[in-house]
């Protein structure tokens, strides 16, 4: 994040020494289209739980999972309404596979109430999110090449979460199998965030931004997972 700023600042400063100044009533004459690259640094742990009927009595299996931090990526683009008001819409996608631990009460198969207790790591536990953004975006002129832009509105989140709850037990024994199982759901949230800009030409220029969406949803066996979190980046700019 902090190099994002620190390298929009030297663009700040070659675009004064070498571009003379433009000046526009309109941010936006018609239209604007943001390509955007960055970071989401949060991280999570979560818990994973299901159970099932065996030798008459009941195997729980429990996961401890833990998302990572990874890039996101996000494409948006808008019309004017209104003087340096525009409405649009954005996608981005965040992912990046987790890792976990399965802790297991098996039941005996001729003891009743003497269930084998088991413990083993889980890999490659994929985290997917892909969103749509409706966003209001206010433009602010702060020189004649530098604006700012903030936005915000609903967003809606597909989730695709790999869980170690897939668990199989040998006929007669506590012989366990691990195996992950894919879950997926739908998320309604919210998302908000700040631009600073530097435009080379009235048409084309460079931007740093930081977001911030929020979501939440239940999963078969994660119940209140949140998705998104803060995110930050550059990006690049057009305005038609």
């Amino acid at each position: 994040m902090k190099k994002g700023m620190t390298l929009l600042m030297m663009l700040v400063a070659w675009a004064g020494g070498g571009y003379a100044a433009f000046a526009q009533d309109e941010l936006v004459p018609t239209a604007f289209l943001n390509i955007d690259a960055g970071a989401q640094p949060q991280r999570q742990t979560i818990t994973a739980s299901s159970s099932f009927p065996l030798y008459d009595e009941t195997a729980t299996v429990t996961v401890s999972q833990r998302i990572r931090n990874g890039a996101v990526f996000d494409i948006s683009g808008g019309v004017r309404i209104a003087h340096n008001l525009a409405a649009g819409i954005g996608v981005s996608q965040f992912g990046r596979s987790g890792t976990g631990t399965v802790f297991a009460s098996i039941p005996n198969p001729r003891f009743y109430d003497q269930p084998l207790p088991v413990a083993k790591d889980a890999g490659d536990l994929e985290h997917t999110e892909r969103a749509i953004h409706a966003r209001i975006t206010w433009f602010v002129p702060v020189t004649d090449s530098i604006d700012i832009s903030v936005s915000g509105g609903p967003s809606y989140i597909r989730v695709v979460q790999g869980v170690a709850t897939g668990v199989t037990v040998a006929q007669g024994t506590q012989s366990v199998v691990i195996a992950n199982e894919t879950q997926s759901g739908n998320a309604f949230g919210v998302n908000g965030g700040i631009d600073g800009n530097l435009m080379l030409t009235p048409a084309f220029g460079f931007g740093a931004w930081i977001r911030y969406t929020y979501g939440k949803l239940d999963l078969p066996d994660v119940k209140g997972l949140k998705v998104g979190g803060a995110q930050g980046g550059l990006g690049f700019r057009a305005r038609f």
